[in-house]
């Protein structure tokens, strides 16, 4: 009875240790509704059919598709998307002050992938590979994200380098903000996210400093083996208590990767919005309301 019950509980560890961020677990958005591979449709409910994927699952291993290539693909999509899902949320805007738009989703995006980026490179070679291959992802978003705000297709490329150019310059400031003394990263707060630095823009860019900082020293205690996967227990953004409201803010805007219910928004290659299941990963293109926003979520 003792092994036994030693067994049992030397599982239950093990299950617990599997299973310990699984809340944080990312899922990779289905594509759009439309036709798949081969001119099958790719829209399917993964609670009711079988997964194509899985039902070949041979034939794409032999292929290389499932390929250590693949696995990196898959693991860097997981850790943008992470990022991507978790700053998709309408209270965090509220809280800092920022419209829902183009830049400001950017700009917020691209703090959260600088904090992961500053965790991958404590990640040797295996680390650099990741860091390369989020920042793949990222700009394979925007592009996406530019295209789904209307731009001539003709000048998509000549918008992409200028918001490259936006990013990198705030990576940069918040890196010598770090290293430059108690303000310094405060300041680049207010000037690169929240393009605000009013006594109040200053007051909230400090409360996310210090936010961004503790997320370092968090994710710095998180094993790489999530990092790497996407598995990123993010913390909640902390009350900041604004005192304004920016006035073009808009119930109406969909953030990229925000939640509805039980389905997550997406864009397909040519920028065009859809929504996904979460439990059964079917694809529509319009927005679920209804009783159809919880559909495939087990009942309470």
């Amino acid at each position: 009875m003792p092994v036994r019950a030693f067994a049992s509980a030397a599982n239950v560890a093990q299950h617990e240790a599997t299973h310990k961020f699984g809340w944080a677990e990312t899922d990779i958005a289905p594509p759009s509704p439309g036709r798949g591979i081969i001119g099958r449709s790719a829209n399917v409910d993964v609670t009711k059919s079988q997964n194509p994927i899985q039902r070949w699952h041979w034939l794409w291993k032999m292929l290389g598709f499932l390929n250590e290539d693949d696995r990196l693909f898959r693991h860097s999509t997981a850790v943008f998307q992470s990022c991507m899902n978790y700053t998709a949320r309408p209270e965090y805007y509220r809280a800092l002050g920022l419209p829902r738009s183009f830049r400001a989703q950017q700009a917020l995006l691209m703090t959260h992938v600088w904090l992961v980026h500053r965790r991958l490179a404590l990640e040797g070679d295996q680390g650099k590979i990741m860091q390369e291959l989020m920042f793949d992802r990222l700009w394979e978003e925007t592009v996406v994200r530019i295209r789904y705000q209307d731009i001539s297709e003709l000048t998509v490329n000549k918008h992409l380098a200028q918001v490259q150019q936006v990013c990198f310059n705030a990576c940069i400031a918040y890196d010598q903000g770090l290293k430059n003394g108690p303000n310094a990263l405060q300041t680049a707060v207010a000037q690169h996210l929240l393009e605000n630095e009013t006594p109040e823009g200053l007051r909230i860019a400090s409360i996310m400093a210090e936010y961004m900082k503790r997320e370092l020293k968090n994710l710095e205690k998180i094993d790489a083996k999530y990092i790497m996967e996407g598995t990123i227990p993010w913390s909640p953004l902390p009350e900041t208590h604004v005192k304004s409201i920016p006035e073009d803010d808009n119930d109406d805007v969909v953030l990229i990767g925000q939640r509805f219910g039980n389905w997550r928004s997406a864009l397909d290659n040519r920028g065009k919005l859809y929504y996904w299941n979460m439990t059964t990963r079917y694809s529509v293109w319009d927005r679920p309301t209804g009783d159809k926003l919880h559909e495939g979520e087990e009942p309470k």
